[in-house]
This record gives C-alpha cells, sequence and structure tokens, in this order.
C-alpha cells in the first residue's frame, strides 16, 4: 500500500521477535520478506543488505546446506545483476546454479529447481526471448 519503511519496520520486529523465540525459520522467512520487498521498490543496494544478512543468518543458525545457501546467493544477486543491466552476469550465475544441482540434497531440489527456473525466466525476458 505505499508504507515501505512500515513494511520493513514491521518485518525487522518479526525478524526479532522470531529471532527471541527460537524460531530460526521464520526469522529466515522474514528477512527474505525484507529482501523481496526491497527488490519490487527497487531499493537494490538495501535488497543486497538484506541478501547478506539472510545469507549469514542461514549460515549461523544451519538452515540449508552450504549448496542451496549458495544456490540462494546466486539467484538473488542474479536478479539484481538482471536489474543492473548485466545479463551476461546473471546468465553466468544461472550456469553455476544449474552445476550445482547435482550437489542439492534430495529435500532440497525443489528450491534448487525454484531457483533455476526464476533465474532463468528472468534471464529469458531481460534478453528479449519471452515476449
Amino acid at each position: 500500500m505505499g508504507r515501505f519503511a512500515d513494511a520493513l519496520a514491521e518485518l525487522g520486529r518479526a525478524e526479532a521477535m522470531a529471532r527471541a523465540s527460537g524460531n530460526a525459520e521464520v526469522a529466515d522467512i522474514t528477512l527474505r520478506g525484507a529482501l523481496w520487498t526491497c527488490y519490487d521498490w527497487g531499493k537494490f543496494d538495501l535488497c543486497r543488505t538484506y541478501l547478506e544478512r539472510r545469507l549469514a543468518y542461514r549460515a549461523e543458525s544451519g538452515q540449508g546446506t552450504p549448496s542451496l545457501n549458495k544456490v540462494y546467493e546466486l539467484l538473488y544477486s542474479g536478479l539484481l545483476d538482471i536489474k543492473n543491466g548485466e545479463i551476461t552476469l546473471a546468465r553466468k550465475k544461472l550456469v553455476e546454479i544449474q552445476a550445482l544441482s547435482g550437489s542439492i540434497a534430495e529435500k532440497e531440489k525443489f528450491f534448487n529447481q525454484l531457483a533455476v527456473n526464476l533465474l532463468k525466466r528472468e534471464v529469458l525476458f531481460a534478453g528479449g526471448s519471452l515476449r
């Protein structure tokens, strides 16, 4: 509804409560929400900051395998590359994600495939292949 700062503040409060209660999954979800909110609003530097915070928190709290967390790093940074007009960099990150597919744990394959599909779609759109 146009209240960007309020949205981030609410997500910050939710993250703090989740961390305080020991709910690492919800804390991660709030960081993902903040990341996407920044992305949607075109606040790409802030989006990158939330990406770094989310990846650090996932590592600290033991969420996801290192391979899946690398996939997330490549996905979001690839999306940011596209927004910065760096389609070639985004394509390289897509190739890296696809190369990691073999090392993704079975329980995380769905998330890997979502990342591949999302970044591939955006690369194709940015390159004019899907009109």
